[in-house]
């Protein structure tokens, strides 16, 4: 199974957290090969001591996704900017 290559976590209640990873994806369109990125966002949360995972999130933890969002996308900006100066 792929790893994401990088992976942004950030509590946002007692025993839960949000977490973004990024996923390298490489394309080859038109006999050209270039990688994309894409992000997913979860949560993580402890129940009765064991760790579940979510993809809803409550009013308050909308800024935490935000900021997460932000944060991921400025590391998919950086890493299609050295793609694109090793290429040119």
């Amino acid at each position: 199974m792929a790893k994401p290559i990088e992976t942004v976590s950030v509590p946002s209640a007692k025993g839960a957290f949000i977490n973004a990873s990024v996923w390298e994806n490489e394309v080859d369109q038109d006999g050209q090969k270039y990688k994309t990125y894409s992000v997913s966002i979860e949560k993580r949360y402890q129940k009765d001591g064991t760790w579940n995972t979510a993809s809803a999130f409550n009013a308050n933890e909308l800024l935490v996704v935000a900021y997460i969002a932000n944060k991921t996308y400025e590391l998919a900006l950086q890493l299609r900017s050295q793609q694109y100066a090793v290429e040119n």
